[in-house]
């Protein structure tokens, strides 16, 4: 065990002698960081607790807190008990979502049970820390890493170089600054959910009658093939929507996806190979202006308008920021680019038996590693895909079997380099007219679209 925490629970009973309480109140908990056996990596860690109720005499078994299996570190853990309800919390800082091993978020848990079970756990600060950068004065990671915990609230404090919050007067991944945050728990992670909505926000930043009614950001929108009343959006970091009565002046929305562990959709297509318009596939991505998301889990397909979907890809695609995904039958592909929103940005990956597995294609067959910052089909020919890659040897690339084989016909554009920062695609094909659009952004601004 390493980086180990006690914590005694203090509560005293009714007469103001503790040893009123009965003896299971009498408890300890110890929180730690435990390497996980051979043969697996000796540096994987994850966060365990054991749990005294005779002063330290004797100790349970230990019972893992982390409910992410990866291999990848979790250390610095912070126990704390509310000392109003007896409810154990625990926060540490966990890289399940970084491919490399070296940027790490706060995550936390709570137990109302005396640590013989946690709840899921949850994301506290959706920045990425970069635990390599060491600040001026030599502080590390865990110099500032406190949790205190009352009234049913977790208050933990943490060192942090991402600049989540856009006020770093260092900016981003430059010297250490101490955050802290006011996590809710009680109903937040154990007690189910009364359906207050959806519903739109009031007397918002736009002049919209009526009551100026405001949404969250939108990331992608699909309409179904032949139903205009069908419609599915994805939001930002809000999941993915469905309404049946799209073309009415109020429409009525259902959520699809609020049980899976991300809410951060960055893509999301119909599959035109399904004349029934009932299959659809929603990429993992963060594209939120204030570099806040979920979890990088992989894509979401579902083969019934929605009514269920499959995780896919949550062992090959973890951590990838895909923010753009296309399906073509059994065939899938995700592309991820990581300039905006942090994850991993390898390029783009291809499955060919459903989403089951998934290969790294960026770097052969004709289409260069860097990052892919969209996919997209020709909704006629299933077997035409483009793809655009930044970089210096980037551009936009065609594939005519369905992203085996791909060519480069940038030729014309002459504005894609090392300042790119994204490229745009659409696709139009109605009977004999076909047109491919690119939209170019440099440095953050529109530079050009054009039309082949």
């Amino acid at each position: 065990l390493a980086y180990e925490q006690i914590l005694a629970d203090t509560r005293r009973g009714p007469t103001g002698d503790r040893a009123a309480w009965p003896s299971e109140r009498l408890a300890r908990w110890k929180a730690a960081q435990a390497r996980l056996p051979e043969p697996q990596r000796q540096e994987a860690l994850g966060q365990w607790l054991v749990r005294s109720t005779d002063n330290g005499a004797t100790w349970s078994d230990p019972v893992r807190v982390n409910d992410d299996t990866r291999l990848n570190s979790q250390f610095f853990p912070k126990i704390a008990v509310d000392q109003t309800s007896g409810v154990v919390g625990i926060v540490w800082l966990d890289a399940r979502n970084s491919v490399t091993n070296t940027t790490v978020q706060l995550f936390a848990s709570v137990s109302d049970n005396g640590g013989l079970t946690w709840s899921r756990n949850q994301l506290v600060s959706p920045g990425q820390t970069d635990g390599t950068v060491s600040a001026t004065g030599g502080q590390q990671l865990g110099d500032y890493l406190g949790l205190a915990f009352h009234n049913g609230v977790l208050h933990p404090s943490w060192a942090d170089n991402s600049n989540s919050t856009l006020n770093n007067p260092n900016g981003s991944l430059a010297e250490l600054e101490i955050y802290s945050a006011a996590v809710p728990t009680g109903a937040v992670l154990f007690g189910p959910w009364e359906s207050q909505g959806p519903a739109p926000g009031i007397d918002g930043q736009e002049d919209v009658p009526p009551d100026n009614q405001i949404n969250g950001a939108v990331q992608a929108i699909a309409v179904h093939p032949t139903d205009p009343n069908i419609l599915y959006v994805a939001g930002v970091n809000g999941g993915v929507w469905r309404t049946d009565n799209a073309t009415s002046a109020a429409p009525h929305w259902v959520p699809l996806t609020d049980g899976f562990p991300s809410l951060s959709i960055g893509a999301l297509e119909f599959d035109p190979t399904d004349p029934t318009g009932n299959t659809l596939i929603a990429s993992t991505g963060a594209t939120s202006s204030y570099f806040l998301g979920d979890q990088f889990t992989g894509v979401l397909r579902t083969t019934d308008g929605g009514q269920t979907w499959s995780e896919l890809g949550t062992t090959d695609l973890a951590g990838q920021n895909l923010i753009s995904a296309t399906a073509r039958g059994s065939i899938l592909l995700a592309a991820s680019d990581n300039v905006w929103g942090g994850g991993a940005g390898d390029g783009l990956f291809r499955s060919t038996n459903g989403g089951a597995n998934w290969t790294l294609i960026s770097g052969s067959n004709g289409l260069p590693s860097g990052q892919v910052s969209d996919v997209v089909g020709d909704p006629l020919s299933p077997t035409t895909l483009y793809a655009a890659v930044r970089g210096a040897n980037g551009g936009v690339f065609v594939s005519t079997d369905t992203g085996l084989n791909w060519s480069n016909i940038t030729s014309g554009i002459g504005i894609v380099g090392d300042t790119t920062t994204k490229i745009e695609l659409a696709v139009h094909h109605v009977g004999a007219d076909t047109a491919v659009f690119a939209a170019v952004v440099n440095e953050g601004s529109l530079a050009g679209v054009f039309r082949s």
